[in-house]
């Protein structure tokens, strides 16, 4: 009886260092990964020519799936990636030969068939691991931006960047 309440409490004890991430007082081998806000630092900037930017800080030793970037809107003009970058090819255990991006990511948005300055709510999915072998669940960040009309002439011509709030 003695036993069996040793051993409910040492799997008790191990349960709750599993589920809350906290060490072992024993020392622990297994790496620390970061929370995925910090991983993947996602934010959305506007150039003085008013083209929108996402822009993604990955940290060292984490990188982006290329094949997992999305945009999702319920209304309002259509949101797009305007050109995504090539990124890195690598071997990944779970999707095999993939796109990835390390260190940052700019990615310049489209807004569809504007006429006139627009607020514009919507949610950027994407997806990322660290490469000692976690990967991140599928995250969706919600974001809104003001977007303008845009003609060729100033998409030529960037300028610099003033982060949006």
């Amino acid at each position: 009886m003695l036993r069996q309440l040793f051993a409910l409490i040492i799997l008790t004890y191990s349960s709750l260092i599993f589920a809350f991430g906290i060490s072992s007082p024993f020392g622990s081998s297994s790496p620390e990964f970061l929370p995925v806000d910090q991983a993947f630092i996602l934010s959305i900037d506007r150039e003085d020519n008013g083209q929108v930017i996402a822009h993604w800080d990955i940290a060292e030793g984490y990188y982006l799936y290329k094949h997992q970037l999305k945009i999702e809107q319920e209304s309002g003009p259509e949101i797009s990636f305007a050109n995504l970058p090539l990124g890195s090819t690598k071997e990944d255990p779970y999707f095999g030969k993939v796109e990835v991006y390390y260190n940052r990511l700019e990615v310049p948005l489209n807004a569809a068939g504007l006429s006139a300055a627009t607020q514009i709510a919507f949610s950027i999915g994407y997806q990322g691991c660290a490469e000692r072998g976690l990967c991140y669940p599928p995250e969706v960040a919600p974001m809104s931006a003001e977007f303008v009309p845009l003609n060729k002439q100033s998409l030529e011509n960037p300028t610099s960047k003033s982060e949006l709030v």
